[in-house]
């Protein structure tokens, strides 16, 4: 199944702490009504760090609903318009399978 995904480092207005380190990759449903976005860093050492926050979206007549993520009404909100605007831009669509370790990417 191929999925739209985007990514980009850098904060995203309207939350708290600043992350400018931090790459934000959004993976959405084949219909694109439904995502996630999820965050990681790369360390000094060239190690990846998955940062345990992730934020459920679901595209609704009114835009887009953000939850289950760290943070209050604000920052759903946030994280909502930031989705919205960024979904103006260009995705690569990257195919993933199931395997026995989980999810890969082809």
């Amino acid at each position: 199944m191929a999925v739209p995904v985007r990514s980009e480092t850098g904060t995203i207005l309207g939350t708290s702490p600043e992350t400018p380190g931090v790459t934000n990759v959004l993976f959405l449903s084949a219909d694109a009504k439904n995502g996630w976005m999820l965050f990681f860093k790369v360390e000094p050492d060239g190690t990846v760090e998955v940062i345990r926050n992730g934020y459920r979206l679901q595209r609704t007549n009114g835009g887009w609903s953000a939850g289950e993520g760290n943070g209050g009404v604000a920052t759903y909100q946030a994280i909502s318009a930031y989705v919205a605007a960024w979904l103006r831009r260009p995705a690569v669509r990257l195919t993933l399978s199931a395997s026995g370790r989980g999810c890969e990417a082809e």
